[in-house]
This record gives C-alpha cells, structure tokens and sequence, in this order.
C-alpha cells in the first residue's frame, strides 16, 4: 500500500502530544520516513515516549537512510524501550503487487548502555555497519554501550501476508488487537 502524501494533520496532533504520549502506533496512516522527516523539523522531543510503532512504504531501495533518521530521532526519546518499523504490503481488490516482501527493523533497550537490534527480512537486504553505528549512538551508559545485532529472514513468498508478518513482530499487540486479528485471519490478509 503506498501511504502517499504525508498525513500532516496526524503528524501535527503527535507532535503537539510529544510531552504526554508513551506509546505510538500507527500502521498505515502515516509513514515512518513522514514520522521521522517530520520530528526532525519541527524538532519534536518525546520525553515519556516508552514504544513506538510505524510502517513504511518500500520501493525497493535501501532502507538505510531511514533506519539512521530513526536512529538520529531515537535520541530524542530518552524513555524509549522499544521501537518497531515494518513493511508489509497489503493487497487491495484488484490491486496485484508484482513483489513482496516484508521487512521488520526492531530496537529493545534492554538495560542502560545495552540494547539490541534486529532486522527480520524476506529480501536479501543486510544491516550494513552505519545503521550499527547509529543505533549504539542511541544508547547511554558512558564508555560500556553493548548492542547486539541479530538478523533473520522469512522465507520469500509472492503471497506475502500480513498474517504471515504479525507473528514476528515484538510489538504485535499494539498494532492488531485480537479482533482485528482474528479479521484479518478470516480475510486471510
């Protein structure tokens, strides 16, 4: 699904919210690339921000540029635990998308100056060293920052579902609650 223009109005109220919000997740609406491009303007800092959740749009180039702005934007969330950005194209009636693949970008912060990120993919893309770099850049703890890396990859299917791409994300619950889930089985999306 292409996500188009920015949703700038959404982006707005988030950014006017930034002091209060602990958790954001928005699948759809708006882009990560958007999300990012946007805090970076307006010089947004989520003070109690703990989770945060986005989709991007994938036009099959690298997804590096953007993995480094939400690196650069982590750092002004200082209560961040974890942070997910997927890519998942869903189908629309009549719509046939020549290429799927679905891409998951993960970062838990697991004590002061350790953390980990993953990157789960169905391509043949790698975390290269400078999307590494960015991220132990997010971490506090003096000299002693540990990050571990750790990649996996889904089978390439051209039937790519979004049923299939939920179970491998951390922040699952706070995407699809149990209904919406349980619809998306049903329309086997």
């Amino acid at each position: 699904m292409n996500l188009g223009s920015p949703n700038t109005e959404l982006l707005d109220h988030i950014s006017q919210a930034s002091d209060h919000l602990e958790h954001i997740a928005v699948s759809y609406a708006i882009s990560a690339r958007d999300f990012f491009d946007h805090c970076k303007k307006v010089e947004v800092e989520f003070k109690e921000l703990k989770t945060l959740v986005l989709t991007y749009h994938f036009d099959g180039t690298s997804d590096h540029a953007l993995l480094i702005t939400a690196a650069e934007a982590a750092k002004r969330m200082p209560a961040l635990e974890m942070l997910e950005i997927w890519r998942c194209e869903i189908s629309r009636l009549g719509v046939a998308f020549s290429e799927r693949e679905a891409h998951i970008f993960g970062y838990k912060k697991l004590d002061p100056g350790k953390g980990r990120i993953t990157w789960t993919s169905s391509g043949n893309h790698r975390l290269p060293a400078c999307v590494r770099n960015a991220w132990k850049n997010v971490l506090t703890g003096g000299q002693s920052r540990t990050l571990e890396v750790k990649e996996h990859h889904l089978p390439q299917d051209l039937r790519m579902k979004l049923t299939k791409t939920f179970p491998h994300l951390m922040l699952k619950e706070q995407i699809l609650r149990d209904v919406s889930r349980k619809q998306a089985l049903i329309f086997n999306m």
